[in-house]
C-alpha cells in the first residue's frame, strides 16, 4: 500500500490530540516495524518531546518483565492488539496504574474492554485499514457492559456508511463504510486494478475514498458499531 507523507503527518496530528499529554510521553514500543500501527510508538512521542520506552524480544514475549519494563519507567501509554493484551492484562494483576490502554488491530471483546477499565485510567479502541494511513477512527471506552464500538472519525478523516447504491443509510442500519479524507492511500503499488476497485471518487465531497468492505453502522451516540466482512 503506498501511503503518502501528508497521510502520515494526518495521522500524527490525529494521535497528538487523541493522546495529549501526559499520554504521550513515555509511550511503550513493542510492535513490530513491519506492522503499520508500529508508527504511532515511535512517533507520536517523537513529535510531542515524549520518550520512547522500548522492550526487548526476551521482554515482549514475557509478560511480568513487561510489566516490569512498565513500572520502572511509568509508562504512559501502552498500544497492543488485543491478543497481546490479554497475557499482559494477567500479568499487570488487580493494581490499576497511571496507564492509558489503546487496543487496536483486531476486534475489542466486551470482556477484554472490562479488564482494561480495571487496569489503567482511560481505555481506547482504534480501526483502520492500512489504505487510510492506520486509524480511521477511535472509541474512547468507559463501560464494557455492551458491544464494544470502534467510535469517531480521527481529525482529517471521514466516514460514510452506505448502502449498495452509495447512498446514506439511517443510524442502526447496516451498511459499507467508505472512508474519506487526508488518510487515503495512493492506491496499491503494481495493482491498478484492485487500486481501481478500491479507491473511487468521493461521493460526498472532493477527492477519492478507500471503499472497506466492511459492515458497519452508526449507534445513537454517534460512534461507529463493527458488524463483520460484507465477503462473510
Amino acid at each position: 500500500v503506498a501511503v503518502t507523507r501528508g497521510g502520515f503527518r494526518n495521522l500524527l496530528c490525529g494521535m497528538r490530540e487523541t493522546f495529549p499529554s501526559p499520554a504521550n510521553e513515555r509511550v511503550l514500543f513493542t510492535t513490530s516495524a513491519t506492522f503499520d500501527i508500529a508508527g504511532v510508538e515511535v512517533f507520536l512521542p517523537l513529535i510531542t518531546g515524549g520518550r520512547i520506552i522500548g522492550a526487548h524480544q526476551e521482554q515482549i514475549h514475557n509478560p511480568p518483565a513487561l510489566v516490569e519494563l512498565i513500572d520502572r519507567h511509568a509508562v504512559t501509554l501502552v498500544q497492543a492488539t488485543p491478543s497481546a493484551l490479554r497475557p499482559l492484562l494477567d500479568a499487570l494483576g488487580d493494581r490499576p496504574r497511571a496507564l492509558e490502554i489503546f487496543a487496536a488491530g483486531e476486534a475489542l471483546p466486551a470482556e477484554l474492554a472490562a479488564r482494561m477499565l480495571r487496569a489503567g485510567t482511560r481505555v481506547l479502541n482504534g480501526y483502520g485499514p492500512t489504505e487510510t494511513t492506520v486509524y480511521a477512527s477511535v472509541a474512547e471506552i468507559t463501560d464494557a457492559t455492551g458491544t464494544v464500538p470502534i467510535g469517531r472519525p480521527t481529525a482529517g478523516t471521514e466516514l460514510y456508511v452506505v448502502d449498495d447504491a452509495d447512498r446514506p443509510v439511517p443510524v442502526g442500519v447496516p451498511g459499507e463504510l467508505l472512508i474519506g479524507g487526508a488518510g487515503v492511500a495512493r492506491g496499491y503499488l503494481g495493482r491498478d486494478d484492485l487500486t481501481a476497485e478500491r479507491f473511487t471518487r468521493n461521493p460526498f465531497a472532493a477527492g477519492r475514498v478507500y471503499r472497506t468492505g466492511d459492515l458497519v453502522r452508526w449507534l445513537p451516540g454517534g460512534d461507529l458499531e463493527f458488524l463483520g466482512r460484507l465477503d462473510h
